[in-house]
């Protein structure tokens, strides 16, 4: 005997207003403790920036991870789960913007071979500039935040498609994606930052 089961969309979440003031305050005194930390230590206003960004940034691109190893060994049980790691991919996009920001406008207190005086009288960081540069570090970390945004907004597409039209064989359609963004993490992770 089979058993349909229907499902019902739940009701989206939605936060009061004084939550929204409440978290506006604490966002705009995070950005004025940061404008002050960049006028008094500017290197500790970076690195912490930086920090935190990688910090955000490792959350999500781990719950990205969970999903695709889900997909490829076709697990059930965790279908029910799957909204939250999706949940937590989604500062992906913001992380990777200020991930941006940091090269260009942080990087010069953060990496020293980004400072030309220090890589001109160091001959060791002289041998490394085809790799360690500007140019081609800006680069990377477009290319990697690129790919990232493209891979989360691939998975949670397919998986709203899923669950619109009730057809399994979506979860199917992930395993190419999930290989190839398992082989992808593993190399832009350890070239990020």
């Amino acid at each position: 005997m089979k058993h349909h089961v229907e499902l019902k969309n739940p009701s989206p979440f939605n936060m009061s207003q004084n939550m929204k003031t409440v978290f506006a305050a604490m966002i705009f005194c995070g950005f004025l403790a940061f404008v002050f930390a960049l006028f008094s230590e500017p290197q500790r206003a970076w690195a912490g920036l930086l920090n935190g960004v990688f910090f955000s940034i490792s959350i999500s691109l781990a719950a990205l991870f969970f999903l695709a190893i889900q997909y490829l060994s076709r697990a059930k049980w965790s279908a029910n789960l799957r909204r939250v790691f999706e949940a937590l991919s989604q500062s992906i996009p913001w992380m990777g913007a200020l991930s941006v920001v940091i090269v260009v406008f942080g990087g010069q207190h953060l990496y020293t071979w980004l400072n030309p005086e220090i890589v001109a009288t160091d001959p060791l960081l002289q041998h490394k500039a085809p790799y360690l540069n500007f140019t081609f570090f800006l680069i990377r970390t477009l290319v990697f935040v690129f790919l990232w945004v493209v891979f989360q907004r691939v998975f949670i597409q397919k998986s709203l498609n899923q669950d619109k039209k009730m057809d399994l064989s979506f979860a199917d359609k992930m395993v190419p994606y999930s290989i190839i963004f398992i082989i992808f993490y593993a190399l832009s992770y350890s070239f990020y930052c």
